[in-house]
């Protein structure tokens, strides 16, 4: 994976200068290329929430979760996704395991990257 950490700090980059459009370019590009890494698909699944593809968001934010259980924001982000689609036992329970997640992990250094990631609320 370290070979596409550049492309994951350039991906962060553009995430926090707004510049989605190309985010989701490049997040997309990035779960194609390395679909076992969370982060991109994380980035992806906000930035679909945001554009209101809720659907696609829960999608991309599943495989988020999947790939990193013990990131608190992937599971909240989870939960937000879900509490828009109405799903909100689905959600309540995605917000108790972020916080589950808070309470009982502590990140490791490899997951500075991933904990710079904003939230979706």
């Amino acid at each position: 994976m370290k070979l596409f950490e550049k492309q994951f700090k350039n991906l962060n980059k553009l995430y926090q200068g707004h510049k989605f459009d190309d985010a989701e370019k490049l997040a997309l590009s990035l779960t194609e290329k390395c679909p076992k890494h969370p982060y991109p698909w994380k980035v992806l699944g906000v930035l679909q929430k945001e554009k209101g593809q809720f659907f696609d968001a829960l999608y991309s934010m599943q495989q988020s979760v999947d790939l990193a259980p013990k990131d608190s924001q992937a599971h909240f982000n989870l939960g937000v996704t879900l509490k828009k689609l109405g799903r909100l036992d689905d959600a309540e329970a995605s917000y108790a395991q972020a916080i589950i997640c808070l309470l009982y992990t502590s990140p490791s250094p490899r997951d500075g990257l991933l904990s710079r990631m904003p939230s979706s609320a």
